[in-house]
């Protein structure tokens, strides 16, 4: 019985697979000859797929105007509109800036990350995305302080939570992006650094300026005062080679306090 449930849990996942219309597949533009343009932008074409009576959402490929990718299969035009308006205002800077771009994989990656998160800028897809040319993109630079709606940050604050070093220094030192912009808890980008794990970021903002650095939460703690509270020695040592300062108040008082409640704790 275990057996024949495992089989039918790989059946139904292999049927999923194949029939989730957003399933990214490289696909041959002849294919679609015999079939109507509905929209085209850049390099976006949505067909009329008379032969399978759906829409379909075509990616050429730039460096291969023969062959493309088909980035959903939909059967409701009303949805297909509106799905290829989504893509056709976000896809363009990353195909236009990264070959890379230009594989399944990772078009499927990219394409759920924009169904998933709506509101969403460019600069927040490409810190997800991960790759380095495509903040190099007049779009995404334009777009590098911008915030989200879920939780009101910007791409350095998701930058500094997946602890990305080569993409902080392409946020920071070529898209310019501002350290003292904060969420919807009032942290700033040094917040979200001190509660990841990777003391390097934090040592990248430090060097490249110093706004947010002392700024409080909307619980009253800079920081400084957070490293303290979450007993992070290496993050308190380097705040302090970035001159936080040690005299802010903070709810429970200055963060040696929190320092000490830590150390009590354990």
């Amino acid at each position: 019985m275990q057996f024949l449930g495992r089989l039918v849990n790989t059946l139904s996942s292999v049927t999923n697979l194949f029939s989730n219309p957003f399933r990214v597949k490289e696909v041959a533009v002849a294919d679609y000859a015999s079939s109507g343009r509905v929209r085209e932008e850049g390099q976006l074409i949505l067909f009329q797929n008379a032969s399978s009576r759906t829409w379909d959402c075509v990616l050429v490929n730039s460096r291969n105007s023969q062959s493309g990718f088909r980035l959903f299969q939909l059967e409701v035009q009303a949805d297909a509109l509106v799905n290829f308006q989504q893509y056709s205002s976000q896809l363009m800077p990353f195909y236009e800036s990264s070959p890379q771009v230009l594989q399944t994989e990772v078009l499927q990656h990219l394409t759920d990350l924009i169904r998933n998160h709506p509101s969403w800028s460019v600069a927040h897809l490409a810190v997800e995305l991960g790759i380095r040319e495509c903040f190099h993109h007049s779009r995404i630079i334009s777009c590098a302080n911008s915030t989200e709606n879920e939780e009101r940050c910007t791409p350095l604050h998701l930058a500094c939570r997946k602890g990305n070093e080569e993409i902080l220094v392409e946020l920071v030192q070529y898209c310019h992006a501002q350290m003292d912009v904060t969420d919807n808890k009032g942290e700033t980008a040094f917040h979200y650094a001190v509660q990841g794990e990777n003391s390097q970021v934090l040592q990248l903002l430090g060097k490249n300026a110093v706004a947010g650095l002392n700024k409080v939460n909307n619980q009253g703690l800079t920081p400084l005062h957070l490293a303290c509270q979450l007993g992070k020695q290496e993050m308190v040592r380097v705040l302090l080679l970035c001159n936080a300062r040690c005299n802010i108040m903070g709810p429970n008082g200055y963060p040696i306090h929190s320092a000490m409640k830590f150390s009590q704790k354990e």
